[in-house]
């Protein structure tokens, strides 16, 4: 999962939902792939010393627990399980399946 940010000029890069095999940003189309590589953009080559493969999406680490998708902003914060010990036990009483 990554920020829905464009690396270049921070702009939104996707709205809505469906599949694609990239994304593009809707700015200055700088196009990065599933693993959040930047792949191309307009000019990039006529750039001196610009390497592309140091260009990437900020990721956002995130954890499925009990059918719920939380989205962990610090990079460092430990699994549900480790730091809310008691939610499954009490959540699973409220939401079994």
């Amino acid at each position: 999962m990554f920020d829905n940010v464009c690396q270049h000029r921070a702009h939104q890069l996707v709205q809505g939902s469906g599949r694609k095999t990239t994304v593009t940003c809707p700015y200055h189309a700088w196009t990065y792939d599933l693993t959040g590589q930047l792949r191309a953009g307009p000019n990039i080559k006529s750039v001196p010393d610009f390497d592309p493969s140091c260009i990437r999406l900020t990721q956002v680490r995130s954890e499925a627990f009990l059918s719920f998708l939380f989205v962990k902003l610090d990079p460092e914060a430990a699994p549900m399980d480790e730091w809310f010990s008691n939610a499954r036990k009490e959540l699973e009483k409220w939401v079994p399946n």
